[in-house]
This record gives structure tokens, C-alpha cells and sequence, in this order.
């Protein structure tokens, strides 16, 4: 009987499954940051990442040897393959591997989480309570951001966390934890936004004021108030929150105009009020090579025009 050897035989192709997976991947998480990014778009190329991802798992312990050796340079592309390989396995020794190697290394980390949030519930769900039950910061942290990203309540963990110093003490840790509290909307764990809103970290003051606003404190706009109008990490979610949350948006928004090298973050903000009243500034901008995307996309938010539908994107060459 002819026996055939699927991993000589595909092995090439294996490999280039695990390469455009984590290729793909980068583009997703690059296209999430860039306004002209459509729903239908970024949904295409997760078709085309789950497309590979089967791929990969003709011979899925093959495919963990090329990952692992890829995920050496700490990519946050090889290292969601190798993150997905490693919990689809449900292998206590390859998922340790990953924590482990993703240690310290943020790009590499992102990679781990988004795999927790890519994965079915029955991978996924089967890690999170003895995560949170976990003596190490890492697991710790890990659970509460596939709680963020999955959107699922942790319940009396989540209150457990903030009650022991030593969490609120890991900021990364303590921020994933502040964040989780509006992403939930649990009023009853307000009382800690309220004094994380004074806390010497940015980070920290940054996310306890997003959940604070989302929780309907309006109070919270005086402290989110210096991430909208600065250049910072944080600036795109203040400013998609605040002009959201606020009845002085405008003001907000003539503040934007004049500060320079501000115009996109504007145009943001436009889009995240929704205003018709800006419309006639986003068409000027639309006319700018620099601003052209961004404009674009605010004005079919805005105005719920599809401009490529309907013929009116330009496909001219602005270089």
C-alpha cells in the first residue's frame, strides 16, 4: 500500500502558509490604524489569514518548527502563528513556550494576544481561569486582555485583581485591568478609575479616564483632555472618545485646527462627532495629497457615501 508523506511533500508549502499568515497578519494589524480602511476590507484579509492558517495545520507540527524558528526575531506576525499553533495544540509545554518567549518583547506579546482573541472559545476559554488564578504577573495579564479582547466578564476576578497591590502595582497589568472596567461597563468598580485618574503614569490616568467617559462620567474629559491635543500613544483613542462624549466638541475642534501638524487628528475627530457642519472643511482637505485618505473615509463616515461606489474617488497619482 503506497503510504504518502505529507510533509515531504508539502513541505514548501507549509512553510509559505506560515510566512503569508504571518505576513497577513502585519497588514490586518497596520490596517486597523489607518482610517481609510474599510470594514469589508480589513474582513478580507482575515479571510485570507484564516485561508493560511488551514494551510498550516495540514501539519501543524511541522509548521510549529518553522514558526518557532521564525519567531526568533520576536515579529509580531510569526509570533501569532506560533501563538496559534501553540494553544490550537492545547499542549501545556508549546503554550509555555510562547509566554516565555514573549516576555519583554511588546511586538511578540501583541501577537500572543491577538491569537487568544483569533481562536474558538473552546481553545481559548479552557486558559483563562487558571490564568487568572495564576501567581505570575504574565498569565495574569494575559487573561484579563483575552477578557478585553473577547469581551468577557471575569466576574468577581476581575475585583480580586484590583483588591491585591501587587497587580496595580504592573502597569501594563493594572492598565488592561482599567480598561476592562469600561469595555464591561462595570459600574461597580468605578471607585478605582476615579483614583487610578490621579496616578502618576500617564498610561494609567490615559485608560482610567477612557473607562470613566465610557461609564458616563463626563468629569473625565479634564483629564483625557492633554491626550487629545498632544502628540502621543495615545491621542487617536482620546480623540475618538472625547468627540463622542462631550456637548463642547466644536471647541475641542477650533482648538485641533489651529495647533500645527494637527490637520488628520482634526479630520478624526470630525469623523468621530459626525457633524455635518464639517463637511464643507473635510472636502478641502479631500483635495490635499497628504490628507486625501483620511478626508475621504471621514466624509463617507459622515455622510454614509460610498465615494469608490459611487464613482467618486479619484484615482489619480498625488506623487
Amino acid at each position: 500500500m503506497l503510504t504518502i508523506d505529507k510533509i515531504e511533500l508539502f513541505d514548501h508549502v507549509i512553510e509559505q502558509h506560515v510566512n503569508e499568515a504571518a505576513f497577513l497578519w502585519m497588514q490586518r494589524a497596520l490596517a486597523m490604524r489607518q482610517m481609510h480602511h474599510s470594514v469589508t476590507s480589513i474582513r478580507k484579509l482575515e479571510l485570507r489569514i484564516n485561508n493560511h492558517l488551514k494551510g498550516v495545520m495540514i501539519a501543524p507540527q511541522y509548521a510549529w518548527e518553522i514558526a518557532l524558528a521564525l519567531a526568533e526575531n520576536k515579529e509580531g506576525g510569526e509570533f501569532f502563528v506560533l501563538s496559534i499553533l501553540a494553544i490550537d495544540s492545547g499542549e501545556s509545554e508549546k503554550i509555555n513556550t510562547v509566554i516565555q518567549l514573549s516576555t519583554d518583547h511588546q511586538d511578540a506579546l501583541k501577537g500572543l494576544m491577538s491569537a487568544l482573541g483569533w481562536l474558538p472559545s473552546d481553545r481559548v476559554h479552557p486558559l483563562l481561569k487558571p490564568w487568572l488564578e495564576s501567581k505570575t504577573m504574565r498569565r495574569r495579564h494575559l487573561a484579563v486582555a483575552a477578557c478585553s479582547v473577547r469581551r468577557l466578564d471575569p466576574l468577581g476576578y476581575l475585583k480580586g485583581l484590583f483588591d491585591e497591590s501587587e497587580n496595580r502595582e504592573n502597569i501594563p497589568l493594572y492598565c488592561r485591568m482599567l480598561r476592562l472596567i469600561g469595555e464591561l461597563k462595570r459600574h461597580d468598580l468605578a471607585s478605582h478609575l476615579n483614583s487610578a485618574q490621579t496616578h502618576d503614569n500617564a498610561d494609567v490616568r490615559f485608560w482610567a479616564s477612557w473607562s470613566a467617559l465610557l461609564l458616563g462620567d463626563s468629569a473625565a474629559l479634564r483629564v483625557i483632555e492633554p491626550y487629545v491635543f498632544h502628540t502621543n500613544s495615545h491621542q487617536l483613542n482620546a480623540i475618538d472618545i472625547a468627540f463622542r462624549c462631550q456637548t463642547q466638541a466644536w471647541a475641542w475642534i477650533n482648538k485641533l485646527v489651529e495647533a500645527p501638524q494637527q490637520t488628520a487628528q482634526t479630520i478624526i475627530a470630525l469623523s468621530a462627532l459626525g457633524d455635518p457642519h464639517g463637511v464643507n472643511w473635510l472636502l478641502a482637505r479631500m483635495e490635499e495629497p497628504i490628507h486625501a485618505k483620511v478626508a475621504g473615509h471621514a466624509f463617507s463616515m459622515m455622510t454614509g457615501i460610498d465615494l469608490v461606489q459611487e464613482g467618486l474617488a479619484s484615482h489619480r497619482s498625488f506623487s
